[in-house]
């Protein structure tokens, strides 16, 4: 009898398990332009001012789940980070002790300037840099690269993949760009191979550069601007204030995503990721000027499994 009963209290967790769901994610990419010297322009108080604007979403309950950033090179960034205190922060490759691809370490004078933080506790960092010689300009004096990390969201059956970067700049660059998503590409299929993603951050790249399909043909992910401006769709809006134009065709900031078969600790789900609003925001003035050269690039997605 006792043994039935375990037999059947087994059989019920283990349907619960594979029982359909789905739940909210919301994800926020940034680059906030914290640049060393003359370069990061504006006034370095307007850290503080985005710090507390995204403690403020923290105490509403508006917050995004996941915060990535870019261009945070220079320590007056750190008050985004303490202010807003998220309490999961992981950090992107550094100016030094970094390995390439091939096993070579780079020193550059700055790091890469990616920080991932985080509502949801975070596994598994694994950095990459492109490496010596895969840059232009002043690209070359960072170690420029991308990071994934692991995130385990209560309410998922899963794990989710969280992946940010920066790009190399400038349209006249293309071909390096092209030569970093290989690279980008390699480290996911090292590390993230399959399973649900979010891949974000300031890409550099727009509809008219060769680089924007040829990252669409080679990491096969979708695209939250481009599912949200196709006029076919029928479930994600354009928050209000927010211009279409700068979601795909004027933009260099992305969030792009892979659905499909998830692995859980019973097993597989098949994963299906809706986005279900799209904004670009932090369009605020400090002191006159805008908090960055970039808009925060802000999607809500709706996850389901089966």
């Amino acid at each position: 009898m006792a043994r039935n009963i375990a037999l059947m209290v087994a059989l019920l967790l283990t349907q619960n398990a594979f029982a359909a769901g789905s739940m909210q994610i919301r994800i926020l990419s940034y680059n906030i332009k914290g640049l060393p010297g003359i370069a990061g322009g504006y006034n370095k108080s307007r850290f503080t001012e985005i710090g507390k604007m995204l403690l403020q979403r923290r105490m509403n309950g508006t917050a995004p789940d996941f915060v990535l950033l870019q261009e945070s090179f220079i320590s007056e960034t750190k008050p985004v980070r303490t202010i807003a205190q998220y309490p999961y922060i992981v950090k992107g490759p550094e100016d030094e002790k970094e390995y390439d691809e091939n096993g070579k370490k780079v020193s550059k004078i700055y790091n890469a300037g990616l920080y991932i933080m985080s509502l949801h506790p975070l596994s598994n960092p694994q950095k990459m840099i492109f490496g010596k010689g895969i840059c232009k300009s002043w690209d070359c004096n960072s170690n420029k690269g991308l990071h994934i990390v692991t995130a385990d969201v209560p309410g998922l059956p899963f794990k989710l993949n969280i992946a940010n970067t920066h790009m190399q700049a400038s349209a006249k660059h293309d071909a390096i760009r092209i030569k970093q998503m290989d690279i980008a590409n390699r480290h996911l299929a090292k590390h993230a191979p399959s399973g649900a993603l979010f891949f974000g951050g300031d890409f550099n790249i727009r509809p008219e550069l060769a680089s924007y399909p040829y990252w669409f043909k080679t990491s096969e992910l979708k695209s939250t601007g481009e599912y949200c401006t196709n006029p076919d769709q029928k479930t994600c809006i354009i928050e209000e204030g927010t211009d279409k134009d700068w979601i795909v065709k004027l933009t260099k900031d992305h969030i792009f995503y892979r659905e499909g078969t998830t692995a859980t600790p019973n097993g597989n789900v098949e994963v299906t990721i809706t986005p279900i609003t799209v904004e670009r925001n932090f369009t605020e003035l400090h002191e006159g000027k805008p908090l960055s050269d970039h808009m925060g690039f802000e999607a809500l997605y709706t996850i389901s499994w089966k």
